[in-house]
């Protein structure tokens, strides 16, 4: 499967995992249907964004990072958890601007999946979207620049409509390349150029959750 068939899928993912729902080959937690609420705000300019688990596993931990402090404390509760497709609804107040620089702050958002991985989510674009759909990519070996970054292969990622460029966007291209600068540019380039755009039998990526067959 090209790079491209990767694309079109992260991109449909939320509806692909609903199709197979209804097709009754994934059964979907009684809490997917409520929203919860984490995070702790208290002034107008706060963050609010919805996140949408689609990444194939509950995510049992949620922390954000300021520029490059460590994670915070995990914003779900003792108890609580984000099941898949079910939603959040998180609220941040802003980190100060920095007083040299005047450059607004950068968030990092460490996620914590059942299934034993950690992931990060590089630069979350908060104050550009009010909604984001989170999945997981599961990189092969031939995706890596180094075999020997096996325990790096799976990342998370986002979707989501920027409200500054008025389009879609994914962060997937940005988080492999944090992993495999090499192989990521390579693709970037094939994808520009036009190649990798076949309909090969190959079954190269998996979007972790079952997404893509």
């Amino acid at each position: 499967m090209k790079y491209w068939k990767l694309f079109a899928a992260a991109a449909a993912g939320a509806v692909l995992f609903s199709m197979n729902a209804a097709a009754g080959e994934t059964e979907l937690p009684a809490e997917a249907e409520e929203m919860i609420e984490i995070g702790e705000g208290g002034s107008e300019d706060d963050f609010k964004v919805v996140l949408t688990n689609e990444g194939g596993a509950a995510i049992t931990g949620i922390a954000i990072a300021v520029n490059d402090e460590e994670p915070g404390e995990n914003l779900l509760g003792e108890d609580e958890r984000l099941e898949v497709s079910q939603s959040a609804q998180l609220t941040l107040t802003p980190a100060p601007m920095d007083e040299v620089t005047f450059m607004p702050a950068l968030y990092n958002m460490e996620l914590t999946f059942e299934d034993g991985y950690v992931c990060v989510l590089h630069s979350f674009p908060f104050g550009d979207t009010d909604s984001a759909v989170i999945g997981r990519v599961q990189l092969t070996e031939d995706q890596l620049d180094d075999p020997k970054d096996a325990d790096k292969a799976v990342f998370a990622y986002i979707t989501y409509t920027s409200s500054f460029m008025g389009s879609e966007q994914d962060t997937i291209m940005p988080e492999w390349a944090r992993i495999a600068p090499v192989k990521a540019g390579e693709a970037a380039a094939s994808m520009g150029s036009g190649e990798g755009t076949g309909s090969g039998d190959e079954n190269d990526w998996c979007l972790v959750g079952g997404l893509l067959d």
